[in-house]
């Protein structure tokens, strides 16, 4: 079903531009994710179906860098676009080593760097402020970009860790900046995603109680907001930890179905049962019967978007994309 989902997506490839979304306020970040989620499905920009959609991706987005090394096709909150644009050409480079990809990436993560606020952390805009949820985005594109032979400057990563760590409320929750209050399952979520990300795996107090505040405060509602972006960083958290028991983590029964790749936690089978029970309905009524409202119910941010996303987390369980790699 997934690799339907996928042709579905690349079906609605803008045929001038090679961008997703004509309507949206955030092209660059929509057809980076649609990008990934390509990716995500075992498709390579050097073999496949989908080269050619791939390749219309990466001329978009190198021509839509300046000089500076911003990547903008003309979004608004243009730092989130910047950072998954990153996100996915680090994925291409990772698979191609595309010399013209590898200065894009250079100048990419100079312009992350220069932008970086005091307190460690990127703003919805190129400036000196700072927030949460800009913050995951450019943290996990600097990490991706690091994995591929990219130099990221090590007190950058150092210091946007803190300032994730600096967020987190009494409660265990990442709240959307430091010394704040509105912690979230969606942000807490992403601020524990990102340090497993970024290599950060020693058990400690911060994450213990992340771990514990993900656990007594998820939600599969598809109406909640941001429902997508939380799981689509929940997804990697459970992908992370299989074979490998989170801190709340029960055995599995023995007769516990396998998951792909496998898994002795029962607690991430049930997560991602959970999720394909909403999902995958979702998803089937839209290869069925073209119906996009289950889908459009997860999100405002654009049919795309919303298939971009679900199937990027149903792909978390495959592995192929390397923020997912175990």
């Amino acid at each position: 079903m997934v690799h339907e989902g996928i042709k579905h997506l690349v079906s609605l490839q803008n045929e001038d531009d090679g961008l997703w979304g004509k309507d949206t306020r955030y092209p660059t970040a929509i057809t980076a994710l649609a990008g990934l989620a390509i990716l995500g499905g075992g498709n390579t920009p050097l073999e496949g179906p989908y080269t050619q959609n791939l390749e219309r991706v990466i001329n978009k987005l190198l021509k839509c860098q300046s000089s500076s090394g911003w990547i903008s096709c003309g979004d608004s909150a243009s730092m989130y676009g910047h950072g998954f644009a990153t996100l996915f050409l680090s994925q291409i480079y990772g698979m191609s080593e595309d010399e013209r990809i590898g200065r894009a990436l250079k100048n990419a993560v100079l312009f992350i760097e220069r932008f970086q606020s005091e307190r460690g952390g990127w703003y919805y805009e190129p400036s000196a402020d700072d927030e949460g949820s800009v913050t995951i985005v450019q943290v996990q594109a600097l990490r991706a970009v690091q994995d591929v032979g990219i130099t990221v400057k090590k007190q950058v990563i150092e210091k946007a860790m803190k300032y994730v760590r600096d967020s987190q409320v009494e409660s265990g929750g990442i709240a959307y900046e430091p010394r704040q209050s509105n912690a979230s399952f969606a942000l807490t979520a992403a601020g524990m995603a990102v340090l497993l990300n970024a290599g950060d795996y020693e058990e400690d107090s911060v994450k213990t109680k992340g771990f514990e505040y993900i656990k007594n405060n998820i939600t599969f509602n598809p109406q909640t907001d941001h429902f997508l972006y939380a799981h689509f960083y929940a997804a990697q958290i459970y992908k992370h930890e299989m074979g490998r028991p989170m801190p709340w983590d029960s055995a599995a029964p023995e007769d516990t179905p396998p998951q792909e790749g496998g898994t002795g936690s029962l607690e991430g089978y049930l997560y991602f049962q959970n999720l394909k029970d909403i999902l995958v309905p979702a998803l089937q009524n839209l290869l069925d019967r073209n119906n996009r409202a289950e889908i459009n119910q997860f999100s405002r941010e654009g049919f795309v978007y919303n298939l971009a996303m679900t199937l990027l987390i149903l792909e978390t369980e495959m592995g192929y994309l390397s923020i997912r790699a175990d």
